[in-house]
């Protein structure tokens, strides 16, 4: 763009220039509005020619090599991987609707995430997985191995896993004995040894044990509750028997395994009660017709 001249160039006869080429373009009402009108395609091997130039001088800088590390973050990040689907599919089931019981996990609606024992939700909102066995141990290793790389020390668990491991071991074994070595230093400058022995078994003080349930099942005041197994009593042998009420059951009537007796209040005879009770008539069974039912033959009669 130039300053408008003062003095027009028809009127001072300088600096005169050709006039712009207008084209006369007779278009259609579908062509007129076409995005593409008036683009030229040789126009684009500018472009080409800026790219392959550009190609050129990182080429001959060796600037190149790092190529691959860029697509491997962008195939990373997503931008140029397959696209992952973070919503469900109308037809596929809620997994907070898998399971409706009162033991079931949380499901919480703003992060999409389940919320279990096994993790919490951090300040970003994601749900972090607590790490357990070799997984939580390997965490650790990670950490102290990105400490130790931060230092100045040459270890990395990616790189050489096995020989970061063995390092880190020694470190830790190294640590300990120094440790080990500066208390036994303390203790024989100071004395107190006899302080540190385990106490002998003889002068443990063992606890006992008291009961925390009154026998109606209610919990003491100031002890931990114990778990119930029932509100009836258990483990009661009445009169001289050897087993409980109910360890018998024949004929649809309970009774006492150490006699076979049926009857609750009686006396235990042990073996010789067994044969005598076994030797009785069979009980009668109990019939459960109704007394005043009639059979199909007398009605038909």
């Amino acid at each position: 763009m130039e300053r408008p001249r003062k003095i027009g160039a028809k009127f001072s006869g300088k600096d005169i220039v050709a006039d712009d080429v207008l084209q006369d373009i007779t278009t259609t009402w579908d062509s007129k509005r076409d995005r593409w009108n008036g683009y030229d395609a040789h126009e684009y091997k500018k472009v080409v020619e800026r790219f392959e130039e550009k190609e050129r001088q990182k080429k001959a800088d060796g600037e190149l090599e790092d190529d691959d590390d860029d697509e491997l973050k962008k195939t990373q990040d997503g931008q140029l991987g397959e696209k992952v689907r973070s919503l469900r599919e109308r037809g596929d089931k809620a997994a907070y609707l898998e399971d409706l019981s009162e033991d079931a996990v949380e499901f919480n609606p703003k992060t999409r995430t389940m919320r279990t024992e096994g993790g919490t939700i951090n300040d970003n909102g994601q749900f972090e997985r607590k790490l357990s066995d070799s997984a939580l141990e390997y965490e650790n290793l990670r950490q102290k191995a990105e400490g130790l790389s931060e230092q100045g020390m040459a270890i990395h668990m990616e790189a050489s896993p096995t020989e970061a491991v063995l390092k880190l071991k020694q470190l830790q074994q190294e640590k300990e004995s120094q440790k080990h070595k500066l208390k036994q230093e303390l203790l024989e400058k100071y004395g107190g040894a006899e302080h540190l022995a385990p106490r002998p078994k003889e002068v443990e003080i063992v606890p006992l044990e008291a009961s925390t349930v009154t026998k109606s099942g209610e919990d003491k005041p100031g002890l931990k509750p114990s778990s119930i197994k029932s509100r009836y009593p258990e483990d009661i042998y009445p009169g001289n028997h050897s087993s409980v009420w109910g360890s018998y059951w024949i004929n649809g009537k309970w009774g006492f395994a150490c006699c076979h007796s049926l009857v609750k209040h009686s006396y235990c005879l042990g073996e010789k009660g067994i044969e005598i009770n076994d030797s009785k008539e069979e009980v009668p069974q109990v019939s459960t017709e109704h007394p005043n039912k009639r059979s199909y033959d007398e009605v038909s009669q």
